[in-house]
């Protein structure tokens, strides 16, 4: 498992790194302008634009278009207000108004900055307004946005280049981002795969060989040959999910009779209160040489004392009688510690190998990744026939 994890984790590493350089590479050119019908880029600035700080001849000019109702821009408020101070003299500094729909307060807000636009107290409206997204204004003509933007969200900020630009240069970004999003994806897949695969080993014991699947003690239903294949499954009679898979089971035994040898463990599920309670029923049959007329019985009338609020161990008692067990000796072994310790065996052994659900198969010592009915019965066949 070492090894796996280890390029598990390199590949899904590698995966969102080139997730995230598809999106700082598609945001840096969406930072362009897109450029015109006659492919000159459209411009940033106009000369009725609001300049929080004015830079010299060959200053930056970081436009930014923000909504001051979005909750984006609110948070990069105060980024923007130490950058205007860390670069101040070296960048002028545009904002225009780009009021999202949805915002109900938006182009108020935005009217109540320009209102104030011609004096000197606009900058610090617009810094009230953007600490406070949702501050009351009055009503005016709505501004209207460039419609020949391509911002679709809020905050955007533009940085114009020095020199034209020809054709349409988000063609090219676009490109590149939707394949390095792809590869992307692809590796995330990859490793997410990989990791599944690598799980349905048993993992490696503290002396590196791989936890057993099977003990000295375990409940065998089927017993193949010497070149049998060994199929495992964990199971939790109370679990709905097993008591559909029992059919299936069933099936599978008698189409490979003499070709699996069939062991069934226990793995009783946390909130099913019966769960533990059927398999000590189970054991203190097995005791008699009845695990599997029990195995049977607990299975057919799953519906009748699955889902309980309390336990019920008085229903499984029911159960030995109508076997003809000897009851006496069924009541020892359900009051006996070391029945409840042997089922606890079970579920360490399954912990250990990485059992979490039920049912949990393993076939040779593999464990089968269960995502359709057949998964099974093609893991059996496979290592059956090869």
């Amino acid at each position: 498992m070492k090894t796996s994890v280890k390029a598990t984790l390199i590949a899904i590493a590698v995966a969102i790194v080139l997730l995230i350089a598809g999106i700082v590479f598609a945001l840096s050119q969406r930072s362009s302008a897109p450029p015109a019908e006659g492919g000159e880029p459209q411009q940033t600035v106009r000369t009725d634009s609001h300049v929080l700080d004015e830079g010299g001849a060959d200053a930056v000019t970081v436009v930014e278009f923000l909504d001051f109702e979005c909750e984006a821009c609110g948070a990069f408020y105060p980024v923007v207000e130490e950058l205007r101070e860390k670069y101040a003299g070296d960048i002028t500094y545009v904002v225009r108004y780009f009021p999202l729909p949805g915002h109900v307060n938006s182009t108020q807000a935005a009217i109540a900055v320009a209102w104030l636009a011609p004096t000197p107290r606009s900058t610090r409206r617009s810094s009230a307004i953007s600490s406070s997204p949702r501050s009351p204004s009055r009503s005016s003509p709505s501004p209207a946005p460039d419609p020949r933007r391509t911002h679709r969200a809020a905050p955007a900020a533009s940085i114009p280049r020095r020199t034209p630009v020809s054709g349409d240069p988000m063609k090219t970004s676009v490109k590149a981002t939707l394949i390095a999003i792809a590869v992307a994806i692809v590796l995330l897949i990859a490793g997410i795969v990989f990791a599944l695969s690598q799980r349905s080993s048993a993992p490696p014991a503290e002396g590196g060989e791989p936890q057993q699947t099977v003990r000295t003690d375990s409940h065998v239903l089927d017993e193949g040959g010497a070149d049998a294949v060994t199929v495992v499954e964990f199971l939790d009679f109370e679990c709905e999910a097993c008591g559909a898979f029992y059919p299936v089971v069933e099936e599978l035994r008698e189409k490979y009779a003499g070709d699996i040898t069939y062991v069934v463990r226990y793995f009783p599920l946390p909130g099913h209160v019966n769960s533990t309670q059927a398999a000590i029923a189970a054991e203190a049959a097995a005791g008699q040489d009845r695990f599997e007329d029990m195995y049977h019985r607990l299975f057919e009338t799953q519906a009748q004392w699955g889902e309980e609020s309390e336990e019920t161990p008085e229903v499984f008692r029911a159960f030995a009688e109508e076997l003809g067990l000897d009851m006496a000796a069924y009541d020892a072994a359900v009051a006996d510690p070391a029945t409840a310790q042997r089922v606890q065996a079970d579920k360490s052994d399954g912990e250990r190998l990485q059992v979490s659900s039920t049912p949990t198969f393993f076939v040779d010592g593999e464990q089968v990744v269960l995502q359709e009915w057949d998964d099974l019965e093609e893991a059996i066949e496979k290592a059956v026939n090869g």
